[in-house]
């Protein structure tokens, strides 16, 4: 559990400039729109990455979802057959299908 209001926790989550500030300077690239890709870029111990992800699901301030895939995973990039995924919703536990 976070104890901090929604507001902030929604932000902490959505918005680019906080998330690089606790995930490592990583730049967050999406508009949120279902459907739409996310992106994970930058560089950990010397060596860039390039995480991807579809919003699955975007309800401010109450859920957010989208599957993900990590070049850093040693895996094949197979989200679209969902066999790669994960979720996350700062509010409740969402299904990203």
């Amino acid at each position: 559990m976070i104890r901090a209001p929604r507001k902030d926790v929604w932000e902490a989550v959505t918005q680019p400039d906080l998330v690089r500030k606790y995930f490592f300077g990583t730049l967050l690239t999406t508009d949120w729109s279902v459907g739409s890709s996310i992106t994970f870029r930058g560089e950990w111990q010397g060596k860039a990455y390039e995480d991807l992800g579809t919003v699955c699901e975007f309800d401010p301030p109450r859920s957010l979802s989208f599957n993900y895939w990590s070049s850093f995973s040693g895996i094949e990039d197979n989200r679209s057959s969902g066999s790669s995924s994960a979720t996350t919703s700062p509010m409740r536990t969402a299904a990203c299908v």
